[in-house]
């Protein structure tokens, strides 16, 4: 189950969203991943325990996991100009799709 033993057989883009109280942790698996060629994102929420109770950090996970597999998987984006960076990032890594490929995927719903 270790990501970092495990780094050469396992292919898929990782994303990881993990609180600063415990990212030094995960230092070593986006080391590993890197250093393979592999594509790999880890996002830090500053004064984040493991779990996220703040509402506005499990909205920003879970846009971000729904993006993530978008992009991945389908070959979409978030093309809100506000989102290039992250997709800037993403687009570099090994593996990505190529920009012309995307297409624009549904505006989000935010809220109930």
């Amino acid at each position: 189950m270790s990501l970092i033993l495990n780094a050469e057989r396992i292919n898929v883009p990782l994303l990881l969203q993990i609180g600063d109280s415990e990212y030094e942790g995960a230092l070593d698996v986006v080391e590993a991943w890197s250093h393979r060629g592999k594509a790999i994102e880890l996002y830090v929420f500053p004064d984040g325990p493991h779990l996220k109770w703040q509402p506005a950090h499990r909205e920003a996970i879970y846009q971000r996991n729904i993006e993530w597999f978008e992009f991945w998987l389908g070959s979409k984006r978030n093309c809100d100009p506000s989102r290039d960076r992250q997709y800037d990032r993403w687009l570099a890594m090994p593996g990505a799709p190529v920009l012309t490929s995307l297409a624009c995927a549904a505006p989000y719903a935010s809220g109930p």
